[in-house]
């Protein structure tokens, strides 16, 4: 059994289920958000609209969660981040960090965890190459930016 969002999926694969499905060999369940999913005994349970469902195969296919700043893996960044208050980071278009402010348009943040809160449908190599350029577009604008150097007087 495969729970997914199948408009984020290949229509191919879509269209291999389907025709499992059709040869009775897999059963395809609606579930919506109203279910319950257990594990008794060898087989995964599925209580949903009155109904128990039992399967000796489960494969539980919904893909990466959304995530937050509490499971960021680099403690120091982390904390920073939950001291601003983000619970998700503040990105900018460029996928540049906004906060905190030592951090500002000085780490780029393109894991897609994080990013699917207000894209929830973000995946793949298309986007991960749109992401990645835009990070680099970002760098390079830096870059060309002239650094001025501040007067100093021991330097006469």
């Amino acid at each position: 059994m495969f729970i997914d969002n199948y408009a984020a999926i290949p229509s191919e694969s879509v269209r291999r289920l389907l025709a499992l499905h059709d040869a009775g060999l897999i059963e395809i369940l609606t579930l919506g958000a109203d279910y319950e999913r257990t594990n008794e005994q060898e087989m995964t349970v599925i209580y949903h609209h009155g109904r128990r469902s039992e399967f000796d195969v489960f494969i539980d296919a919904r893909g990466q969660r959304a995530l937050q700043s509490k499971n960021i893996p680099f403690p120091t960044l982390r904390d920073q981040l939950l001291a601003c208050g983000d619970e998700i980071p503040d990105i900018g278009e460029d996928y540049t960090l906004q906060a905190p402010e030592n951090a500002r348009n000085r780490i780029a943040f393109g894991g897609l965890p994080w990013l699917m809160h207000d894209r929830p449908f973000i995946q793949g190599l298309v986007v991960s190459a749109e992401i990645g350029a835009a990070m680099a577009r970002a760098l390079t604008q830096r870059a060309l930016r002239r650094r001025h150097k501040l007067w100093n007087s021991d330097d006469i």
